[in-house]
């Protein structure tokens, strides 16, 4: 199972992604993805801007942050948040525009 597309993994030539709320999904139906995401983390290489919400309920930030981990990229930044996983502040979208403009020009 390929769970990243390779355009965020740099064989396509993209060298940004942003991803927001990801982790190990704590939810016992994907209990079996947990190792996969890891392995597929540990291929990104492009620039990453990373979101966690500090009290998510549907991803630990534990989880978060050992995906965040995981990732390969040396150029990576973690932007958390206090509130649920629905809560996230509106200036994030202008952090991550701004993060995008800066890395695809």
């Amino acid at each position: 199972m390929n769970l990243v597309h390779p355009v965020v993994t740099g064989e396509i030539g993209w060298s940004a992604a942003a991803m927001a709320k990801q982790g190990h999904v704590p939810l016992v139906t994907f209990w079996w993805c947990r190792d996969q995401l890891s392995e597929a983390a540990a291929r990104i290489s492009v620039s990453v801007e990373f979101l966690v919400q500090w009290d998510d309920e549907r991803v630990p930030r534990v989880q978060s942050l050992a995906l965040f981990d995981a990732l390969a990229s040396t150029e990576k930044t973690s932007h958390a948040n206090p509130g649920k996983h629905g809560e996230t502040p509106a200036f994030e979208l202008e952090s991550t525009l701004r993060f995008f403009a800066r890395h695809l020009g």
